[in-house]
This record gives C-alpha cells, structure tokens and sequence, in this order.
C-alpha cells in the first residue's frame, strides 16, 4: 500500500512567505532529488526521520514522522552544513 504525504496547511503557508518554498516543491523534490533518507539526530524528535532533498541546488533537510499509512511533512529548511556531504 503506497503512503500518503500530508502537512499542516499553515506550516505550508508559513514556509512559503518565510523560506521561498512549499511542500508541493518539498514532495518534488523527494520524487526527483532525493538525496538521503536519515534518522532524525535530535533527541527532542526520536521519532522523527529526516530527508535530504537538492532544491535549487542546495541541500534541504525534512524532518518527517511515518506511521503505516501516511508521512507527515513537518517543516524544511536548507543546510549549507550538508554541502561537504552532497556538493552542488
């Protein structure tokens, strides 16, 4: 059964007027740049998985929480530390 991505619709809306992006954009880029699929390192989210997607060239990081049916986007953010990882 394939899962279904979801998001808060005020976060979309949020990102859109602080970051310049949408999760439409987001889920694009997990179609056609991911880079990375990683556990989330923060220890306030454990249960969170993050993925790394190339948008505009630059690496972004998605934090994600999955269950059996559905992702759900939580917010997204670029990170330069990530270039030595994944150079543009």
């Amino acid at each position: 059964m394939k899962k279904v991505f979801r998001w808060n619709p005020g976060k979309d809306a949020w990102l859109i007027r602080n970051r310049g992006i949408s999760f439409e954009e987001v889920l694009g880029a997990i179609s056609t740049a991911l880079l990375d699929v990683r556990v989330n390192p923060s220890t306030k989210h454990p249960q969170q998985k993050t993925f790394i997607v190339k948008i505009h060239d630059y690496p972004w990081v998605v934090p994600f929480k999955e269950n059996e049916r559905e992702i759900e986007l939580i917010t997204a953010f670029p990170d330069r530390r990530l270039f030595k990882e994944f150079p543009r």
